[in-house]
């Protein structure tokens, strides 16, 4: 992988799938292996069995980076003992723009490892359930670079479902759905096609709550990234579908202040409608919009 360093190649990544866990159960766990050494001892909960009266809480950020600020908000969640889940809705760890001090190679792939260890703290501890951004692409680079879209981020993150670039997953009385701006979304689609999928099959009386996630708002009245094609394009494809099948609220990122919708559809107040709230910027170098 090409990067302002030359090129890069990563430590081990490594998955492992966990089965049989039990709901509302809490789980002890290291990494590593007796020849290379093991991590120190880590803990996780797993969610209540989903239904109508389960509760969870959980966390919503978006273009987290790796400033003090962002290393202020994780501490922030990681002091708060009623948090179970953290939801990333795009712009990680900012490896593709780190300090460019070359337009030739503009990616920093060390980025992740020190985003990976800043987040460390907070995610060996509960779920990390994330959708991509504008800056998770990191394609178009001249070799050594990669031309091969969201090369970083799949080879990191392991998510569930066939494509790790949009999914859904239940927690709790909660269906997420996590989608990407930055791909085919129009009808006849891959993601389209999952997304319709999806919808019809959500049992609201087991998940009574829909949310989905993406990082480009559909909705946003700040003057930065207003109206983008990834935007516009993709509630043209979609905003019937979220409606139809009632979709509560859509979590976005992007746009780096915070801004609540009343509930709106097709570009008007509606009552009944989703709610859309663009999260602000979780601490990242770009700074507030």
């Amino acid at each position: 992988y090409g990067h302002q360093e030359g090129v890069y190649v990563s430590g081990l990544i490594h998955h492992q799938t966990v089965s049989g866990l039990a709901y509302d159960s809490t789980y002890y766990y290291v990494c590593g292996s007796e020849e290379g050494g093991f991590s120190a001892e880590h803990s996780f909960k797993t969610p209540p069995k989903p239904s109508a009266e389960a509760t969870v809480t959980f966390a919503v950020v978006g273009d987290l980076g790796q400033t003090r600020f962002s290393r202020i908000n994780v501490q922030a969640m990681i002091s708060d003992p009623s948090l179970t889940s953290l939801v990333l809705v795009g712009d990680l760890s900012y490896a593709d723009s780190a300090s460019k001090p070359s337009n030739d190679y503009p990616c920093s792939q060390t980025r992740w490892d020190s985003w990976f260890d800043m987040v460390e703290p907070l995610v060996s501890q509960m779920p990390l359930m994330t959708c991509p951004g504008n800056h998770e692409i990191e394609a178009g680079q001249p070799e050594p670079g990669t031309n091969t879209r969201f090369l970083a981020y799949t080879a990191r993150l392991r998510l569930p479902g066939a494509d790790p670039l949009f999914y859904s997953y239940d927690y709790g009385p909660v269906h997420f759905l996590m989608l990407n701006n930055y791909m085919p979304f129009a009808e006849g689609s891959p993601q389209h096609d999952f997304v319709k999928e999806d919808l019809a099959a959500v049992n609201r009386a087991v998940t009574p709550w829909l949310v989905a996630t993406f990082h480009a708002p559909w909705y946003n009245s700040n003057m930065h990234h207003h109206d983008e094609a990834q935007e516009v394009g993709m509630r043209e494809a979609m905003e019937d579908l979220f409606h139809r099948h009632e979709v509560d609220i859509v979590f976005s990122g992007h746009v780096h202040n915070y801004e609540r919708m009343h509930p709106v559809y097709r570009r008007r107040p509606t009552p009944g409608a989703v709610t859309y709230i663009n999260v602000g910027d979780g601490g990242n170098r770009e700074g507030p919009a």
